[in-house]
């Protein structure tokens, strides 16, 4: 029977032991090089990440800058065009007021004076307020505008004498309905009716 060794059984129980040791010492190793090859690398891509966030940050500001900056421009332009339109549908405007108003003096005698000349709001009916010497001028004028193609209907409002004779002055208010611009023609000048004349009833 062989005698057991037991300095030799040490031997092998610690070889054992230190291999172990060492095959563990690698394992752990390799584990933390791979957690710090991890490590830096998701640092590193993080890093990209904010570089890039903040590269579209920026970019993202300067879309913003230009689209303010558009949209000013594009104010500024539709306010130009508003304006321009404005002054063009004034100016049209005006021209059409002062085209009536030409119109209704061109059809009163020079014994008629004309104070009041009013366009009415969203109508097409225009207020004439004046004084005529008589009342055959004032029938003179309303045949005229009758007569002109510039107005659809004339109505005489309302008279009134400024005194008690039948020859004093006679105080008169004319509601006028517009025809179409485009459909009407201005009178070159002013219609005079030489028989037939729409007779004024006399009021004190």
């Amino acid at each position: 029977m062989k005698a057991f060794n037991f300095a030799e059984s040490k031997m092998v129980e610690r070889n054992f032991y230190r291999r172990y040791v060492h095959v563990r010492m690698r394992r752990i190793i390799i584990l933390t090089v791979f957690t710090v090859l991890v490590t830096i690398s998701s640092l590193g891509m993080r890093t990209v990440y904010a570089n890039r966030v903040d590269l579209a940050k920026v970019e993202l500001a300067k879309a913003d800058s230009f689209c303010n900056n558009a949209k000013q421009e594009l104010a500024i332009a539709n306010k130009g065009v508003i304006e321009n339109k404005w002054r063009a549908e004034l100016d049209k405007s005006s021209r059409g007021v002062l085209s009536t108003a030409n119109s209704i003096m061109r059809c009163a005698p020079d014994d008629v004076w004309l104070s009041k000349v009013q366009n009415l709001d969203k109508s097409p009916d225009v207020i004439v307020e004046g004084c005529a010497s008589t009342f055959a001028s004032l029938s003179r004028m309303i045949g005229s505008l009758r007569e002109s193609r510039l107005f659809a209907s004339v109505q005489l409002s309302s008279t009134r004498t400024i005194g008690h004779n039948a020859a004093e002055p006679v105080e008169f208010s004319v509601r006028l309905k517009m025809k179409s611009y485009k459909a009407s023609a201005l009178p070159s000048q002013g219609t005079q009716v030489s028989g037939g004349v729409p007779q004024v009833e006399r009021s004190y």
